[in-house]
């Protein structure tokens, strides 16, 4: 009986564990995301994303395109790139971009995403 209370205490304290660790990891990626809301249709904002990927040399990996969510996978000087694109409403949707998970890399983050923007303006 004796065994089996440590056991479930331990089991208790392990989940709450991995838990702690699954919060403070989308922290950490929702922190070092950064977001611009964009006046164009969800279309739009997914071809400005692939003109702009190709022309900052992003190497593509992957992407799933949903219904009101698309996300594209990349590859940016040896560091893993995340796009996210969000429909908000017809006309509006809103890009965010993620680079590695240290603050140095929020700042290419950043460069991506205003070459995003730069490219929506010339379009």
């Amino acid at each position: 009986m004796f065994k089996k209370l440590i056991k479930l205490i331990f089991a208790v304290f392990l989940t709450i564990n991995l838990y702690g660790c699954m919060v403070a990891m989308i922290f950490v990626s929702e922190n070092l995301k950064v977001k611009q809301d964009l006046n164009v249709s969800y279309s739009q904002a997914f071809d400005i994303v692939k003109g702009a990927v190709i022309e900052q040399g992003i190497k593509f990996d992957k992407a799933l395109i949903e219904k009101d969510v698309a996300r594209i996978n990349g590859n940016y000087a040896g560091k893993s790139v995340h796009i996210f694109i969000h429909k908000i409403s017809d006309s509006q949707c809103t890009i965010a971009v993620r680079v590695g998970t240290s603050e140095a890399e929020r700042k290419i983050a950043e460069g991506i995403l205003q070459a995003i923007i730069d490219y929506a303006k010339r379009k």
